[in-house]
């Protein structure tokens, strides 16, 4: 585009109680409680290869499941974004408590 263009965007009123999320890398909004991160994700702990959670400050956490030595992340946040590489060939799905 030559111009500037506006995009108007409305929230849904309605957040979704699960996601799908396929082999490799997963970009999703979780949209659960706040918990720890280990209780967000204990539904599919032994899916996942890693997770990083973008911060406000443009950096990066991460969680390694069993792996405290390497984990940053303390808690899930509702609407945090996160992208989560999934190692399960036939992928999983994220379920989210309201």
């Amino acid at each position: 585009m030559s111009e500037a263009g506006s995009w108007k965007q409305e929230q849904s009123t309605q957040t979704p109680a699960s996601v799908n999320l396929a082999q490799g890398w997963n970009n999703v909004c979780y949209t659960g409680q706040t918990k720890p991160v280990e209780e967000a994700t204990s539904g599919m702990a032994a899916a996942i290869g890693i997770l990083y959670k973008f911060l406000d400050t443009q950096s990066w956490e991460r969680y390694v499941p069993n792996r405290a030595d390497v984990t940053t992340i303390s808690t899930l946040t509702q609407l945090d974004s996160v992208l989560v590489l999934i190692t399960e060939a036939a992928g999983t799905t994220w379920v989210f408590d309201p």
